[in-house]
């Protein structure tokens, strides 16, 4: 399961809780998680803002750390387990880039690539998602 918290947050830990594979969650908006969620969260999925805004998952088992032109990182119980360098592109969207991200890595990781090979995947979608317009269509008014 791969969720964010733009789901109301009693959805997503329902949902959390629930689930008996891999939960993955991109915690964004950044918001106070319960003790029940951070549990069973196996892989947290965050930007550096949110990173800095969540200490409490800074030693949780994985966490996907997204630097923007910097890379990505991946850490095993606050510990660097993995990098991958930003792959160049046209920023035309930033909207959705994380989360396209997010599940290129998740996917990744559930086919059994190497936390590498996963984080450089993610990195290749999340630059194709800012590079092309179409990637987050406009909303109709």
């Amino acid at each position: 399961m791969l969720a964010q918290l733009e789901v109301d947050m009693e959805v997503v830990e329902s949902a959390a809780l629930a689930c008996t594979g891999l939960v993955a969650l991109n915690p964004s908006p950044a918001q106070a998680l319960s003790s029940r969620l951070r549990e069973r969260v196996d892989l947290f999925i965050v930007n550096e803002g949110e990173f800095d805004a969540l200490p409490e998952i800074h030693r949780a088992p994985l966490v996907v750390l997204t630097l923007g032109a910097k890379g990505a990182q991946l850490l095993q119980h606050g510990r660097l387990v993995a990098s991958a360098p930003s792959i160049a592109s046209r920023v035309v969207n930033t909207v959705g880039a994380g989360d396209a991200f997010a599940a290129a890595f998740t996917v990744a990781l559930l086919r059994g690539r190497s936390h590498e090979d996963a984080l450089r995947a993610a990195s290749r979608v999340g630059a194709a998602a800012v590079g092309d317009a179409r990637s987050q269509p406009e909303v109709q008014g």
